[in-house]
């Protein structure tokens, strides 16, 4: 597996069949669910992304990760597989079980990871807008002050 990243966007090639070109946006958000969900579940981010494992556990948290992509980007199953080194088959499976796993609610062994992650991941998501935000005034500012000094 071959990972970079530009300021163009984040490009994944999977054994260079593959290359993938998401926006800034988009990565921030595939970042922030395996941040989320890796958290939540108590596995790293490697465990998410890299390892071959398919211990419960780490499928379940996988599964999160992908269905928060899923869920907040444009991606399509293919180009998420792609990002988690998955194929597309694999990514609609664990968005159905999620969802089956949201229906079930408490019942289901990982529902409250699930919700958890879910929880934390919209608000970093919040955050992220927010310090956009804040962050685009602070320059319109300094732009206007600029303007009046140069004037």
């Amino acid at each position: 597996m071959f990972c970079s990243c530009t300021g163009e966007g984040f490009i994944f090639d999977m054994k260079n069949k593959n290359t993938l070109k998401i926006d800034n946006k988009q990565e921030k958000i595939f970042k922030l669910a395996v941040i989320a969900s890796s958290h939540c579940f108590g596995v790293s981010e490697d465990d998410i992304l890299v390892s071959r494992s398919r211990h419960e556990l780490l499928a379940k948290a996988r599964q999160v990760a992908n269905w928060l992509t899923r869920k907040s980007t444009p991606l399509s199953y293919n180009q998420i597989g792609n990002l988690f080194g998955r194929d597309h088959g694999t990514v609609m499976h664990g968005y159905k079980a999620v969802g089956l796993m949201l229906e079930q609610g408490k019942s289901h062994k990982y529902y409250g990871e699930a919700r958890e992650a879910i929880d934390m991941f919209k608000f970093m998501v919040k955050q992220l807008v927010k310090d956009h935000k804040q962050n685009t005034m602070d320059v319109a500012k300094e732009r206007v002050k600029e303007v009046a000094i140069n004037d």
